[in-house]
């Protein structure tokens, strides 16, 4: 297929939509998900979009997991006012929806679904998931009840839907009474609905009515199975609670339900998220010796656990063994070794670990850089520090100040300067930092930050922040904040108290020989002060 189109573009044809869309979804059937994506980013914008292309597209990147990049598409069919051609359509279009969490869309694409022509259960189906998907129940309950008003047949899986959005909201009452509802509409509850409650009020951390629902599957006679055993157990381990994850795994193991791998990552999680990383490693061992193979959850567990403890060599080994094993880690286990490795100053071990994760096509964070560049601060190894700062300007990192005040106590002002010349990665860090004040200042939908300055003062043109502005004008200085810890015992006390007693100006007028004329003169210089303009934003200093 890539031939052909290879062969047409020699030739000087243009592959039309349809063309592209036979090559991507047949690469995508295949199994080649990868290719069928390259092909999609590289080629399929230069044709003109139908509705069939932008809808080839959506699947394929929605079976690929980039929930994000398919909404890309169906903004193209909005702009272009293309209309879907079908039912199937409609449904992939909402399955997009659903994936991305975008509810609202979900809704606004169920309204323009001509309902003379197509039958929306399965659109309303999709509509109540996507809502209950983002903890809406109000719109999951209204859409429910919406879908009934119209005439069409609701089943179990809507009211469902309906549960799993009062679940993620927290409202538990409102749970039971749908589950109510749906046995007055004639529904009895099965294993599958029990599962999907348990998990949205376990991950809305209401371990303890997750024990409810689980018992009450008893009292509908449903018998619960291997997901029901893995999700009480996972809800223990997110909540840290090492003792009650391992009694739930010895309960499925006294039960019909043999526990697997994921039964396994739950408890190594509450062991991890209970600061005992020895305890993880034995899970990992007994799971070995039960011929039941770990994945890369259960390694990353483990690795964070002894990373935690300060136990990096251990955490490293595990990596090694993982690895070995042929277990794919993501960057997650790496990263929190590179910033262990970071903190005890072994910049070597961690600049080695970073081009290990390059090596595999992973991608590390700007913190794993931060943490390594500092640690070759305390070896003063210039050229490793330089070669680092390369790679993370590379990665498409933004340096923050502290890598700027670590980059010039390493090399010195000649050499910094040099460097700066050349890469400007200090004035980089400025703009990125002053990007986040603005994101932190400037929220959506709540207007012009207020002012933060007394009344009558002028606010300063912004500056570098600690060492950069210090690096920046050619002289050293303390690090920054991020770098030094503050020692604020000497604010408090008796001590304090009397120094703060010395500063505290005097109060009433000035004194002493010219008091009274020093005095006439600041009220002659208020009432020549023009009137201020009432602002509705400022807020005075306390």
């Amino acid at each position: 297929a890539r031939s052909w189109l290879a062969h047409m573009k020699e030739v000087g044809m243009q592959p039309s939509a349809k063309a592209h869309c036979i090559g991507i979804s047949g690469l995508a059937n295949a199994g080649d998900l990868p290719s069928a994506v390259a092909w999609l980013r590289s080629d399929a914008h230069r044709v003109p979009a139908d509705s069939v292309l932008c809808l080839t597209a959506m699947d394929v990147l929605m079976r690929a997991n980039l929930h994000r990049e398919a909404l890309s598409w169906l903004d193209t069919m909005e702009q272009m006012r293309l209309q879907p051609d079908g039912k199937r359509s409609y449904i992939k279009i909402m399955q997009a929806c659903k994936k991305a969490g975008a509810w609202e869309r979900a809704m606004n694409w169920l309204d323009a679904m001509p309902t003379e022509k197509f039958s929306p259960t399965i659109p309303y189906r999709i509509a109540i998931e996507c809502c209950g998907k983002e903890g809406k129940s109000k719109e999951a309950a209204s859409l429910l009840g919406r879908m009934i008003t119209e005439g069409w047949e609701a089943r179990l899986q809507e009211f469902t839907g309906v549960m799993v959005a009062c679940a993620k909201a927290g409202d538990f009452e409102e749970v039971a009474k749908w589950l109510d509802k749906s046995l007055d509409a004639g529904f009895k509850p099965d294993v599958a609905t029990f599962n999907k409650v348990i998990n949205a009020i376990s991950m809305a951390k209401g371990v303890e009515h997750a024990v409810e629902w689980f018992e009450k599957m008893k009292e509908h006679s449903i018998q619960p199975d291997q997901v029901s055993w893995n999700q009480m157990i996972t809800a223990f381990g997110r909540a840290g609670r090492k003792r009650d994850a391992e009694l739930w795994l010895g309960a499925m193991e006294n039960s019909k339900c043999m526990p697997n791998v994921v039964s396994y990552v739950g408890v190594v999680q509450a062991c991890a998220k209970a600061d005992s990383p020895d305890e993880a490693a034995s899970w990992l061992e007994h799971m070995q010796t039960l011929r039941v193979d770990p994945n890369e959850f259960v390694y990353s567990r483990v690795v964070q656990s002894f990373t935690r403890a300060g136990r990096v060599d251990e955490a490293l080994r595990f990596i090694k063994e993982a690895e070995q094993l042929g277990v794919p880690l993501q960057a997650a286990p790496y990263e929190v070794a590179i910033i262990e490795l970071g903190k005890e100053r072994r910049a070597e071990d961690a600049a080695t670990m970073l081009e290990h994760m390059k090596g595999k096509g992973l991608r590390a964070s700007e913190q794993a850089y931060r943490y390594s560049i500092a640690a070759c601060r305390w070896m003063l190894n210039a050229d490793l520090a330089e070669k680092l700062l390369r790679d993370m300007l590379s990665e498409k990192h933004v340096p923050n100040d502290y890598v700027v005040w670590n980059m010039h106590e390493i090399l010195g002002q000649e050499e910094f300067q040099r460097l700066e010349d050349e890469l400007g990665f200090a004035v980089l860090a400025n703009q990125g930092q002053a990007e986040e004040r603005g994101k932190r200042r400037m929220r959506p939908g709540q207007g012009p930050p207020m002012r933060s300055v007394a009344r009558g003062q002028q606010r300063k043109p912004p500056q570098l922040r600690g060492g950069v502005a210090r690096v920046v004008a050619g002289r050293g200085g303390p690090p920054p904040q991020e770098a030094v810890a503050r020692d604020d015992s000497s604010r408090w006390g008796p001590a304090a108290r009397n120094r703060q007693s010395e500063q505290r100006p005097q109060r009433g007028p000035p004194r002493g020989e010219d008091g009274w004329f020093q005095q006439e003169q600041q009220q002659q210089q208020q009432q020549q002060r023009p009137a201020r303009k009432f602002n509705p934003h400022f807020r005075s200093s306390p």
